[in-house]
């Protein structure tokens, strides 16, 4: 039995290839998108209204996916929100508060919390919700979400959902291969029905590192029609330079290509061949 920690070149590239195929999660399609524009860091955060008392919606998958943005009347709308998580409230009747620092009801309110998560490192990224209270919903990367410059359009499609949690229920995760740099829509959802508002979402980015708060997401205003394409394939090339680069193919299809050096591919192998 032979042990080694480097592999040739060439097959570290297979290696790293197969790897992200196997992944448990990858990025829908290996799309990403192209927003341009100015820009704010955070969240674009809406807030909606929901009756006290009611359980059924804040416990109900289409309601949180879409039929809020009908059934329910928009009250604010705020931006530049990276500290998304919160606890507040307690047992009892109507009670008021504040939200990113704003006041309303917080015994009862629909959320909706937009942007676009630009990755800070190359590699698998695990999102969760831990504890909800009374209910909130993940999308990434798809439809779901919502179309690439297009905030207003997302799916009615269920099967988009990346993540969903319901008071009582426990921790759920989901896990992405990303690529540094690029822009992935996410959308999140929630309801708080009476009584106590929690929301608690964490990324664990490749390195390892579990982030509750969300700097990494900016908001970028929509596109007109007929401007130029906002998502592209993606895909990854290894070559002789030095350092990792990007170039942009526009056509038909819109194209992103990121080059990385040979180097930056030899992964360490701590299993072992006979």
């Amino acid at each position: 039995m032979r042990y080694f920690q480097y592999l040739p070149t060439h097959f570290a590239w297979l290696f790293v290839s197969i790897s992200l195929l196997l992944s448990p999660a990858l990025a829908a399609d290996n799309e990403v998108c192209l927003p341009s524009g100015d820009s704010s860091q955070g969240f674009r955060a809406r807030v909606y209204s929901y009756p006290l008392r009611d359980k059924t919606a804040a416990n109900d998958k289409n309601y949180l996916m879409y039929e809020y943005q009908t059934k329910a009347k928009q009250l604010y709308e705020w931006y530049g929100v990276t500290e998304q998580n919160f606890q507040m409230g307690k047992a009892g009747g109507l009670q008021y508060g504040t939200l990113y620092g704003h006041s309303l009801t917080i015994t009862n309110f629909t959320l909706e919390l937009v942007g676009y998560y630009k990755a800070p490192q190359t590699g698998k990224y695990t999102f969760g919700l831990t504890r909800t209270d009374d209910g909130a919903m993940f999308m990434f990367d798809n439809d779901g979400a919502f179309k690439c410059c297009l905030s207003e359009q997302n799916s009615k499609d269920t099967s988009d959902i990346s993540l969903y949690q319901f008071y009582s229920q426990g921790a759920v995760q989901q896990s992405y291969n990303l690529v540094e740099g690029q822009y992935y829509p996410i959308r999140i959802t929630y309801a708080n029905a009476l009584e106590v508002a929690r929301l608690q979402l964490s990324a664990t980015l490749p390195d390892g590192t579990v982030k509750k708060t969300f700097e990494e997401v900016y908001y970028f205003p929509d596109k007109s029609s007929g401007s130029s394409p906002c998502n592209a394939v993606l895909t990854t090339q290894q070559y002789t330079g030095t350092t990792v680069s990007t170039s942009i193919n526009p056509g038909p299809t819109t194209t992103v290509n990121v080059f990385y050096p040979y180097s930056s591919l030899v992964s360490t192998y701590t299993g072992s061949v006979q």
